[in-house]
């Protein structure tokens, strides 16, 4: 029998499910897509990945100050940030979970998938890491939430980040205060990242000026299970030309039991 989502695939709405959790509901769904987003970004960022799942359910993380949080204090503790998210991932791992964060998403990504793993349910089956080096930390005068709005802007153009926005002084007036925040809290935590016994996926668009392809490697060291790299064509933000190649992937490299 023909599956007609292959077909024709639907984008379903994304559910607020609380105050983290945007849920593409799919009932029939056999495993879930958690995904985390790059600074200065949204849920929405993802909203349409669910055109290219067939068997997953996606579930983005809204964290405040954007989106429908517009108007909730921007997030400035690190760790609170990854207690809160992983107590509302915690009632989905019913199904088995694929984690996927972008840029400083990646940073929270690896985090959340460590205290999953340490909790009752069954751990994360894949970390996807997209656009970021292993976290490590970062001397003051290397960061980037540091730098002044024009050469935080400056420093987003290179990215080739934000191109609509970037043109739009008063659009920029409110993303940067964002895109500052969330740089804060990956550029300064404290401590040593540990590994994780999760597989990784480290994937980088092959013209990337933030991420090198021997920099994505480094990612081997951050676990004790399976590891593997791809690279796609493009900058930093190579998915937003093909995010279908890169969930394909993701579906694909995802161990089945």
């Amino acid at each position: 029998m023909v599956n007609s989502e292959k077909l024709f695939p639907v984008r379903r709405p994304m559910n607020a499910e609380g105050a983290l959790v945007r849920r593409a509901v799919r009932p029939e769904a056999t495993w879930r897509l958690i995904c985390l987003p790059h600074a200065g970004a949204s849920s929405g960022t993802f909203s349409h990945w669910s055109t290219f799942l067939t068997d997953a359910e996606l579930i983005a993380v809204q964290l405040p100050g954007r989106g429908d949080r517009l108007r909730e204090p921007l997030p400035d503790d690190f760790g609170a940030v990854v207690n809160e998210v992983h107590e509302a991932l915690s009632p989905y791992s019913d199904l088995p979970l694929v984690v996927f964060g972008h840029c400083g998403g990646a940073v929270l990504a690896l985090e959340v998938v460590r205290r999953l793993t340490a909790g009752d349910g069954a751990p994360p089956t894949a970390l996807v890491v997209s656009g970021q080096a292993v976290p490590t930390a970062i001397p003051a005068e290397e960061q980037l939430h540091r730098l002044s709005d024009d050469e935080l802007a400056g420093q987003l153009r290179r990215l080739g980040g934000l191109p609509l926005m970037l043109d739009n002084p008063q659009l920029l007036r409110l993303v940067l205060p964002v895109v500052r925040a969330d740089m804060r809290l990956t550029e300064t935590i404290v401590g040593v990242a540990q590994p994780v016994c999760t597989p990784i996926l480290a994937v980088r668009g092959t013209a990337d000026v933030r991420v090198s392809a021997e920099e994505l490697a480094n990612w081997r060291t951050m676990t004790t299970g399976a590891f593997s790299v791809r690279e796609f064509p493009g900058g930093h933000f190579y998915f937003e030309d093909d995010a279908e190649s890169l969930v394909q992937e993701i579906a694909e490299a995802r161990p089945v039991a």
